[in-house]
């Protein structure tokens, strides 16, 4: 099989390159596992760790995959399978509405008219997000909810999912859209996204830095980890059209948990392990604008279908901050050890 990645270099990119090669087969439309013999690896940036493009089996395209060009010379050869993760997020989208429009939707559209042209087919997965819903929400989001997106960025995933299913009900693709909660933890600040500042708060002090909470203590956010949105993508791809019925979008069932507990979490961690280093502290200070912004996501993210098709989130809290302890924090401790 043939794959391209889209967004090969990001957080949850560069997990997903390195299931995809551990794991070496995807299924074909008929079911069968077929070996992945080429990856596509496509970013605007080259990947900060580089242990998956030195890979035989990858070959890395630095650049735009919103510019036509790009997206042609990396299906030369045919394609089987696209993943495609990469978007500029919220605020850039907002700030700079033409970027975000020809990035976010007029990218998904060229990539769409690129399958269409040719002959190939290919499955296609697309990370959605929670940010496809809006306006008065209940407490728990399953998949039916009505999509009213209250953003530019929101609006173009939005559009996104309805667009690869249209391509999809067409034949041009077999496409389907999982719609992400707040993945969690990047190994490095990323901007001024919120979900990077929230991450922040589980990284700065398992690094050795303190950390600010912006966030009110009671607020309720659905999370899941960047190697469960890998797993969950993978077995996406691996669905046969007939599990998608009337839509090919579907949430990631998360967990939820209230900011207090997160804070909590980080801090009692050195009392769960046997080994022990020095912690960052932590302090709070408000955020108004972030906090409007946080209470417009839903609280609870779930879907029935997903379980039942084996698309699951991570267990515990405990389990997504022993996955970034594991994945980036050196020897398994971190920062510097108490003398």
């Amino acid at each position: 099989m043939r794959v391209i990645v889209i967004g090969s270099s990001g957080f949850i990119g560069s997990h997903l390159m390195k299931a995809l090669l551990a794991d070496g087969t995807l299924a074909d439309q008929s079911g069968a596992r077929q070996r992945i013999r080429e990856i596509v690896a496509i970013d605007i940036a080259p990947p900060s760790d580089s242990s998956a493009h030195e890979d035989a089996r990858v070959r890395s395209i630095i650049g735009d995959a919103s510019d036509v060009a790009v997206i042609e010379r990396a299906m030369e050869g045919g394609v089987d399978s696209i993943f495609a993760l990469g978007a500029t997020l919220t605020s850039d989208a907002e700030v700079n509405f033409a970027r975000g429009l020809d990035v976010n939707l007029q990218g998904m559209l060229r990539l769409l008219e690129a399958c269409r042209r040719r002959a190939d087919r290919p499955r296609l997965v697309f990370t959605s997000s929670i940010a496809a819903f809006g306006g008065p929400l209940p407490e728990t989001v399953e998949d039916d909810l009505q999509l009213a997106p209250q953003t530019s960025y929101r609006t173009q995933k939005a559009v996104n999912e309805l667009l690869i299913n249209d391509y999809s009900r067409r034949g041009t693709i077999d496409g389907c859209s999982l719609r992400l909660p707040v993945v969690l933890v990047r190994p490095a600040a990323a901007g001024a996204s919120i979900s990077d500042r929230i991450a922040a708060v589980i990284r700065e002090p398992l690094s050795g830095r303190d950390a600010i909470c912006p966030l009110d203590g009671r607020t309720l956010i659905p999370i899941a980890s960047a190697r469960a949105v890998a797993r969950a993508l993978r077995t996406m791809h691996d669905l046969p059209a007939q599990a998608f019925a009337h839509t090919r979008s579907m949430n990631l069932p998360s967990i939820s948990i209230r900011i207090d507990e997160l804070v909590r979490a980080v801090e009692t961690i050195a009392q769960r392990r046997p080994w022990h280093w020095r912690m960052g502290g932590i302090s709070w200070l408000h955020d108004a604008a972030m906090q409007a912004i946080v209470g417009t996501w839903p609280q609870r993210f779930e879907s029935a279908r997903a379980r039942a098709l084996g698309v699951h989130g991570d267990a515990t809290l405990d389990q997504i901050i022993d996955h970034f302890i594991n994945d980036y924090l050196p020897t398994g401790t971190s920062g510097p050890t108490m003398p």
